[in-house]
């Protein structure tokens, strides 16, 4: 649909039909949504639907298909790194931001129920005060991002669930048609986790434009009463990826690494401890001297051990340290139960990497879009060969 689109009877009667309130055709609002960290081509965005409740999002879709209108749900379009607000193609935006309810938390299980406008930030502080047993870890972006949309996205995260995904118990979805699934609804109170009887339709919601989602009901990691955060860094003249990898993977079959484990490239480290603009780029001398700086090698590894007691937490940490004392490598251990990357009540993300290469400082309230910085990264997940 061209921008001379916007203007025939057919998109002036689906916008008469909605509440006015509902409705921001405002030409900012349009440039906003089409503005992202890279160039977006060919998108025009008619404008922004900001439904005020799941009723009102399968107001707006029953209209929509009533009508042939496309449009693009966007929880918080905050999550940066799996994509950016603007559409695929011209359409509406469905903004679901004011959705902001926690609908249901079970402190005894671990389940909580969160609309797509709840933020990690809200979800977090809620947590540290009325669940603090549980713990839910965010995005290296924002805390401001959403839950659900990172969810959806197949997100990724640091902490004992490396796919947030594998955390979905049950969605509520509003379909074009103006009906709702639920896929909780033939479950089994007692069992928890969302599953009915026959097959379960949970993974064609994910990354999938067959439905909105207004509710999702997510398990909750538990914070354990004892942890310790542990680095390690060494050069790659030190140790080959053929002796570490399964050194690491030995480490992970026992059970002795419970969480995520995360390699870092010295670059990336630096590019958080030493940011400084990209053009030109850093020599030799000045990468050798600051990895020296913050006694950094080529490679960096982020992990954490737990235990329901402090003996099973020491003998954790012998055996880890004994597991890579064999290859010549010492870990450095964080103060026992110290909040860090892995095991915390609150995500600590940083951007500093993006606004560092123009040699800027991070903002307290970045927006990449506004602030024209952004950047081309990968996250692998690699099997352990």
């Amino acid at each position: 649909m061209s921008q001379a689109g916007w203007n025939n009877p057919q998109v002036a009667r689906f916008v008469a039909g909605l509440p006015p309130a509902w409705v921001d055709l405002r030409p900012e609002t349009q440039q906003r949504w089409a503005q992202a960290t890279h160039p977006t081509p060919g998108v025009q965005v008619a404008g922004c639907l900001t439904p005020p409740s799941p009723a009102a999002v399968s107001q707006i879709l029953t209209a929509a298909t009533q009508h042939q209108i496309p449009l693009y749900p966007r929880s918080r379009a905050k999550n940066w790194g799996y994509g950016s607000g603007v559409p695929e193609r011209s359409g509406f935006i469905l903004s679901l931001a004011q959705l902001q309810k926690i609908t249901h938390l079970d402190p005894e299980r671990g389940l909580v129920s969160v609309q797509p406008g709840v933020t990690f930030a809200q979800l977090q502080d809620l947590l540290a005060t009325a669940a603090p047993g549980w713990m839910c870890s965010g995005p290296g972006s924002t805390r401001q991002a959403s839950v659900v949309g990172n969810l959806l996205a197949r997100g990724l995260t640091q902490g004992p669930t490396l796919e947030r995904w594998r955390q979905l118990v049950s969605l509520r979805i509003a379909l074009p048609n103006g009906t709702t699934c639920d896929t909780a609804a033939q479950a089994t109170p007692q069992a928890g986790h969302g599953l009915g009887p026959g097959p379960s339709d949970l993974g064609l919601w994910l990354q999938s434009p067959l439905g909105v989602v207004t509710e999702a009901t997510l398990a909750l990691d538990p914070l354990p009463v004892h942890w310790q955060h542990l680095h390690l860094t060494w050069h790659a003249a030190q140790v080959s990826w053929a002796e570490f990898v399964p050194t690491l993977r030995q480490l992970h079959i026992q059970g002795l690494l419970p969480t995520s484990v995360a390699l870092h490239h010295a670059d990336k480290i630096l590019s958080y401890t030493h940011p400084q603009p990209t053009l030109p780029p850093r020599t030799a001398a000045e990468r050798a001297t600051q990895l020296s700086e913050i006694q950094g090698g080529d490679w960096f590894l982020e992990a954490a051990i737990s235990g329901p007691t402090e003996a099973h937490l020491s003998a954790s940490r012998r055996a880890i340290d004994q597991a890579f004392s064999a290859l010549g490598l010492a870990p450095h251990w964080a103060e026992p139960n110290t909040p860090g990357p892995l095991y915390h009540r609150h995500t600590q993300p940083s951007l500093a990497p993006l606004y560092g290469a123009l040699g800027q400082a991070e903002p307290h309230n970045p927006e990449p879009e506004k602030d024209h910085v952004g950047a081309l990264w990968h996250a692998v997940v690699l099997p352990h060969t």
